[in-house]
């Protein structure tokens, strides 16, 4: 009873903290792209064949992935150390979909991933959940900025991102460097113990700081769009 009752609290904050971001939202046209799952929203002007897409955190939904390289035409550079990740996209064996086996972080090296204890599931974390296995597996991760130089990458036109917390480090090591994806796509994790909401505000503020605005907002406030205003 009582995590049931922490959940419909931190949804009730949730739509309180959320609804001031809401009225401020860019204006451009939005395309949700995937399945309901695994889906995003994203703006579609000006990406085509040319773009730099990242997809970092791709379990065993790439319906998003597949559906820009479909109708931009793009190739997607795809980033995920799970071996359930990995075993799947060499199953679908995807044209323009180019799987890095790293996992991405604040610092380059190596890190301890700890797998969900319901082996049905797909998604490793850097967190030590109460839903972690205690068999945490070694994974190489790369900055950002180290992945774009080893790609030869100057610029990364959409930056989408499921990274199972890590995006908490991620994002503010990105933005301290100087690195403007033109569009952000995040799954916010604050549901994740020890993260809270105030951690997600912090991020969303800080991208608005750097002249990002908020295109899209999910329905369960978790995955959120922005894009670079100027």
């Amino acid at each position: 009873m009582s995590r049931l009752f922490n959940n419909i609290i931190l949804k009730i904050k949730e739509i309180i903290k959320f609804k001031e971001y809401k009225k401020n939202m860019a204006n451009c046209q939005i395309e949700y792209l995937g399945s309901k799952y695994g889906g995003w929203a994203f703006c579609p002007e000006n990406i085509d064949s040319q773009s730099v897409i990242y997809s970092m955190g791709i379990g065993e939904d790439v319906s998003w992935d597949e559906a820009l390289i479909k109708g931009k035409n793009v190739t997607v550079h795809g980033f995920d150390p799970t071996p359930k990740a990995i075993e799947f996209v060499k199953n679908k064996n995807i044209d323009q979909f180019i799987l890095h086996p790293i996992g991405v972080g604040s610092a380059n090296g190596m890190l301890e991933f700890f797998p969900p204890k319901n082996t049905s599931h797909v998604s490793y974390s850097l967190v030590e959940k109460n839903n972690n296995s205690n068999k945490p597996i070694k994974v190489k991760v790369e900055t950002v900025d180290s992945i774009m130089d080893r790609l030869d990458h100057k610029n990364i036109d959409i930056l989408k991102m499921d990274i199972e917390g890590a995006e908490y480090e991620v994002i503010p090591d990105m933005l301290y460097k100087n690195i403007y994806p033109g569009q952000i796509l995040i799954e916010f994790h604050h549901r994740f113990h020890p993260f809270t909401l105030d951690d997600t505000l912090d991020i969303i503020n800080k991208l608005i700081a750097c002249s990002y605005k908020i295109s899209s907002i999910s329905d369960n406030n978790q995955e959120f769009s922005f894009i670079k205003s100027n």
